[in-house]
């Protein structure tokens, strides 16, 4: 199978699994309304942007975005075990205003590509920089022994992840930005024998910072090597979002002198602001600093952000849940307004009038007839 299918299935995998976590969560909480919803997740390779249309009626949506976790360092010829473990990526999550019909754009970052095993003479390639909304570092070259030059080194860091509002998505136009999650710094190597390497950084892990009209955390700083032979190699910054600065992480600084024996340092994440590599070592047999991690950030109108660390041990991921407005239903019911006639019945009420004969008394006056003899 190749390079770029395996690319294509890797974000495609990693995108789909997270769909179902932010279904479940969302629905946890009620965040998306009871009508329909339409999922979304970019098909194209990682580091390769796609776009999709906002569905008709629908005016915000749900996002998870996760940055890439970086590659690890090679192992050199006398152990297996001479690298530290490369730092993971950041995770954002947030609601955010979108208008029907708008183009909706993802890019999912690529993982730091390893740095191979010790193979003395097969003169290795350093990991290129991995390609996301940002850059991860490449990787660095380092001496295991005086006889196998550039043998080992370390891995490339992580590219961040990102959803954007606009046909395009990338750091190189960041106003079209929605939510940018942070890579992974590289792990290290260092020679056998030597102090334990720096760990690589986590993106967006640490403090938070306001830029470009959104904020969010801080990449993690880089460990410094712990007690390396005649020094202690610095770890990188992380990638802090009010800083100036490239989005891209920084390229790993290889190793150099130490009659032959040195180490290379870690490559930063990418990042809304890229992590810093990490110093070099080069005094012998000793180890390297670990790179900063790059930041993520989210967008000031954006409700419902949360900032947390991936746990996706190789690429990014992008899920987009657009949420239907919930459809209802207007009954009209016909409300039957029953009169009732009351009927209002009238006694009549008889008044008995007694009525009182007057007896007429008749006063009979006799005439007296006067005769007149």
């Amino acid at each position: 199978m190749g390079v770029h299918r395996r690319k294509i299935l890797s974000a495609v995998g990693a995108s789909m699994a997270l769909i179902g976590g932010l279904l479940a969560a969302t629905a946890l909480v009620g965040v998306v309304p009871a009508g329909a919803v339409t999922l979304w997740a970019p098909t194209t390779a990682c580091g390769v942007f796609d776009t999709t249309t906002v569905p008709a009626g629908v005016t915000s949506m749900t996002i998870k975005v996760e940055g890439a976790r970086a590659g690890a360092a090679g192992s050199g010829t006398s152990s297996g075990t001479e690298k530290s473990d490369p730092g993971f990526g950041g995770k954002v999550t947030a609601t955010v205003a979108v208008a029907p019909g708008a183009t909706i754009s993802a890019v999912v970052g690529c993982q730091g590509g390893n740095f191979p095993s010790s193979n003395c003479g097969g003169n290795p390639t350093r990991p290129a920089s991995s390609a996301g909304w940002s850059k991860g570092g490449a990787g660095g070259l380092a001496d295991d022994t005086a006889f196998c030059p550039d043998d080992v080194g370390t891995g490339a860091g992580g590219a961040s992840s990102a959803v954007c509002v606009g046909g395009t998505c990338s750091a190189l136009d960041p106003s079209t930005a929605a939510v940018v999650a942070g890579g992974g710094s590289a792990g290290l190597d260092k020679c056998s024998g030597a102090a334990a390497a720096g760990r690589g950084g986590d993106g967006g892990s640490g403090s938070a910072t306001a830029a470009g009209g959104g904020s969010g955390p801080s990449g993690v700083d880089g460990e410094s090597a712990h007690g390396a032979a005649g020094g202690s190699a610095a770890g990188g910054a992380g990638g802090v979002n009010s800083a100036a600065g490239s989005a891209n992480g920084g390229n790993a600084n290889d190793g150099t002198g130490g009659l032959g024996v040195n180490a290379s340092s870690g490559a930063g994440g990418g990042g809304w602001r890229g992590g810093a590599a990490g110093q070099s070592a080069n005094f012998g047999c000793s180890s390297g600093g670990g790179a900063g991690g790059g930041s993520s950030w989210s967008k000031s109108s954006n409700t419902a952000v949360s900032f947390a660390t991936s746990a996706l041990n190789g690429t990014g991921a992008v899920a987009v849940i657009f949420a239907d407005p919930q459809v209802t239903t207007t009954s009209s019911q016909a409300t039957t307004s029953t009169t009732q006639a009351t009927t209002s019945t009238t006694q009549a009420t008889t008044s008995t009038t007694s009525t009182t004969s007057t007896t007429s008394t008749t006063s009979t006056t006799q005439a007296t007839t006067s005769t007149t003899s």
